[in-house]
């Protein structure tokens, strides 16, 4: 079996500007290894390949080192929930959720999105004056929405939440080898965890019309949902509600802000924000990878990977794949194939909460483009980047708006 080239990704060039890279392998290293012997594959045909055959390529890896290292305590990690699991087990999963994130069911929340949005601006914004977008509207915007439809309640305490959700973006990749890191990683994994525990009893005692009621009073197979599993749970709603909409507002706006002619078409045309939408997620998605484990031996790229072999597809250099997408890296709003990118994700995993993202992210745009002229902000590749196992995401997105 022919030895596959390797690649450091862990370095300050990739982890500012991602792209640049992903066309370096997409070209001449479709198929490829990490030194950690991590699989990577770059060309929008074999991401959705591995996305779409979950008998091939399994999402079940609650189990990996990759996830769950080994240095954190096994009392502490949490049980697999919906994105560590498969079919059958994911079909029931997602079941559970879909209720609460119903596309009808988000629209008719557009109206109570835009004045929630109109009140933060009103106190969080302070015209002509540069603050953090992030911490002053994005975060504080879409966590509200996301309590709503979960039962946690992140908003009580938003530092807090900030800091357990970078704390499980690091987790993977930080490996932190000082023993007073791995406790004190540890010793908030504990605090979250009581957390999660507190919110489950709670709703157990008083259940309302949200996520983790529901999740608390379901038997499966005559058994409840595990504790740990609960806890794995309460994790994803709190990372996928806070995270990936907060961030694709704040890089819409990068995009308007350092682009005058789509800027003047989207506030000439509301109607192209769905479209602003899709093409800010297609260029630069916060969702930059998905791991799966081959369960077979499988050829991709003319390569070939063992059996129980960890993949990253690599969903943000697929989408900017020239055999999929006509001059990939141009901003377009009236691409003829807007949806086909993958940036939400794709097969079983399409995004669940794809419906929410998308309706509160409009309607933020929406009213601050109503209620300011002028929207100034470094563009995005001269803004601070960061990576995760998965992700690329910004800490803060310095703004100023002014009528």
């Amino acid at each position: 079996m022919a030895e596959l080239p390797v690649i450091d990704l862990i370095t300050p060039e990739f982890h500012q500007n991602p792209f640049k890279t992903y066309k370096v392998l997409r070209e001449g290293m479709p198929l490829c290894q990490t030194v950690d012997g991590i699989y990577l594959v770059t060309r929008f045909d074999d991401v959705q390949t591995v996305m779409k055959r979950y008998k091939t390529f399994s999402s079940g890896w609650a189990t990996s080192a990759v996830i769950h290292p080994e240095w954190v305590k096994k009392r502490l990690r949490r049980g697999p929930f919906m994105v560590e699991t498969d079919p059958p087990v994911h079909t029931v999963h997602r079941g559970l959720i879909y209720p609460h994130l119903a596309k009808r069911k988000m629209i008719n929340l557009g109206e109570q999105m835009k004045e929630f949005a109109s009140e933060l601006a009103e106190r969080g914004i302070s015209e002509n004056n540069e603050f953090d977008f992030l911490d002053k509207f994005a975060f504080p915007y879409v966590v509200h929405f996301s309590d709503t439809a979960t039962g946690l309640r992140s908003s009580e305490n938003l530092q807090q939440t900030r800091d357990w959700v970078e704390l499980s973006e690091n987790i993977p990749v930080s490996r932190p080898s000082a023993a007073y890191l791995r406790e004190k990683v540890q010793s908030e994994l504990r605090k979250q965890n009581k957390y999660f525990d507190k919110m489950i009893q709670e709703k157990r005692s008083c259940p309302h019309s949200d996520m983790i009621s529901t999740l608390v009073q379901t038997r499966i197979n005559g058994k409840n949902i595990s504790r740990k599993s609960l806890w794995g749970a309460l994790n994803l709603f709190m990372i996928s509600g806070f995270e990936a909409p907060g961030q694709i507002i704040a890089t819409a706006l990068m995009l308007l802000a350092n682009n005058e002619k789509i800027n003047r078409a989207v506030r000439d045309d509301f109607s192209l924000i769905p479209n602003l939408i899709e093409e800010t997620v297609r260029l630069l998605s916060p969702a930059q990878g998905s791991f799966r484990v081959t369960t077979e031996e499988v050829e991709l790229s003319g390569g070939v990977i063992p059996k129980g072999e960890t993949i990253l597809a690599l969903i943000g250099s697929a989408n900017r794949d020239p055999s999929q997408f006509e001059d990939p890296d141009e901003f377009r709003l009236g691409r003829h194939n807007m949806k086909s990118h993958i940036g939400w994700g794709g097969g079983n995993h399409l995004c669940i909460g794809v419906a929410l993202a998308r309706e509160e992210i409009k309607a933020a745009i929406e009213v601050l483009l109503q209620r300011y002229s002028k929207i100034q902000c470094k563009p995005w590749y001269e803004q601070v980047w960061f990576s995760t196992a998965i992700g690329w995401l910004v800490r803060k997105v310095p703004m100023q708006f002014s009528r």
